[in-house]
């Protein structure tokens, strides 16, 4: 083969990577909510932390649930509910406070981009989601004993399953005259139960959340950390539903 003759292939063969590549841009886009149903994580880029573990659900009729986790700090975090939609071939994600910018790498990768699409140079990588498939409502169930218990006294935890992602949380006390007593529902959303706390308190604008440290040691706080001494309200003698709690064996 001539070198005429291998150049005219050699620009065939990347006209072809060309064409292929936009058709399969294009395929990512034509059901882009088929990509985006179910869950995607990632740990994204913190300035003043080691990471953000985010957590990012889409649902039916374009909403979209975000939890971000701070590494080294509080060990929960609340959800933030909002819309998605698709402009300039970008994923526009509308919270409450905040508007975020991904594009669909594949059908179960997102990049998180600024609203001109524009990566974030060479930690581009970094800003990755992956699609994940969430944990089942088995992986919560079950009854826990809180951590630090002082001597008698044995507080407990026990999560029913209601639903596919709905569970009832009782909590309740032995061992002594005054100690912890809850009782309510909570929604599965983003690997952690939140229990809605105004539903069983009309007085509370409060979130309880539920999140796994590991497979069988949960942690429970508030959504937000200024609302945490909501959670001494169900208990009597200064204790707190809050706390760490690890599975009883069977």
């Amino acid at each position: 083969m001539n070198k005429k003759n291998l150049l005219i292939c050699t620009i065939l063969f990347l006209l072809v990577i060309a064409c292929n590549n936009k058709q399969e841009k294009n395929k990512l886009h034509e059901n882009p909510e088929k990509i985006l149903s179910g869950m995607f994580t990632g740990v994204l880029p913190c300035a003043d932390c080691p990471g953000i573990t985010t957590y990012m659900t889409f649902g039916n009729g374009h909403t979209v649930a975000v939890t971000s986790l701070y590494q080294d700090r509080e060990k929960v975090a609340g959800t933030l509910q909002g819309t998605w939609k698709i402009k300039d071939n970008l994923v526009v994600v509308s919270l409450p406070e905040d508007s975020l910018y991904y594009r669909i790498q594949s059908d179960s990768t997102l990049m998180m981009v600024n609203s001109k699409g524009e990566q974030s140079g060479s930690l581009a990588n970094k800003y990755i989601l992956t699609k994940r498939k969430p944990l089942e409502v088995s992986y919560f169930t079950g009854d826990y004993l809180l951590e630090g218990d002082t001597v008698g006294y044995t507080q407990k935890l026990t999560i029913k399953a209601l639903s596919d992602n709905a569970v009832n949380i009782d909590i309740n006390f032995s061992g002594s005259s005054k100690g912890c007593t809850f009782s309510g529902n909570g929604k599965i959303m983003n690997d952690q139960i939140e229990v809605n706390l105004h539903k069983v308190n009309a007085e509370f604008n409060s979130v309880m959340i539920i999140r796994p440290i590991s497979k069988n040691h949960l942690f429970v706080s508030t959504a937000r950390f200024g609302d945490r001494y909501d959670l001494n309200y169900f208990c009597g003698g200064g204790g707190s539903l809050a706390g760490e709690y690890i599975r009883m064996e069977k």
